[in-house]
């Protein structure tokens, strides 16, 4: 199974890294939460990466990620095949701009699927084949949210969700 890993600050999805090396990240970054999807990592955290098990690709794709900057924000996901699931538009600063990195997430009981928002703003959120009624919600970097609602998601159907124009202040760097 591959994971896919994209830039919370760019919405730019940098590749796909194996379980494995998803596991090595998970022992030796910090999480702040126990339901953490993201990581913060510098040059200095890749060789200690490396030294713990993370693979040669592993290891190029975040330093191709990571390039001629300090740090970098990451998420990861583990995608489903599927064709039910939320698709839709994300965009701040009253609908000019593309919201990109935010996290889509989707709760039915214990069970939790997620994405993020991509360069242009835009998602696409898959889920099991079954006809549910999920908790939909849409957080920044640091898992602050800013919004959720209740949303029915039909077996077979990616629901289009449209336009979420947010308001959300973002400190610029």
């Amino acid at each position: 199974m591959l994971v896919t890993l994209s830039d919370r600050t760019t919405g730019q999805v940098l590749g796909q890294i194996s379980k494995a090396d998803l596991t090595v990240i998970q022992e030796i970054l910090e999480e702040e939460t126990e339901s953490d999807v993201d990581y913060y990592i510098q040059e200095t955290a890749l060789e200690l990466l490396s030294q713990a098990g993370l693979s040669p690709d592993g290891h190029l794709l975040l330093t191709k990620a990571l390039g001629d900057h300090a740090d970098l924000e990451f998420g990861w996901e583990t995608p489903l095949e599927t064709t039910t699931g939320f698709k839709g538009n994300i965009t701040t600063e009253g609908g000019s701009r593309p919201a990109v990195g935010l996290a889509v997430e989707a709760r039915f009981e214990n069970e939790r699927y997620w994405t993020f928002t991509r360069e242009d703003g835009s998602f696409e959120l898959l889920l099991p084949e079954l006809n549910r009624t999920y908790h939909v919600r849409v957080a920044i970097i640091g898992d602050k949210e800013i919004w959720s609602d209740q949303l029915d998601a039909e077996a077979g159907e990616v629901s289009r969700l449209g336009e979420l124009p947010l308001e959300y202040m973002v400190e610029q760097g």
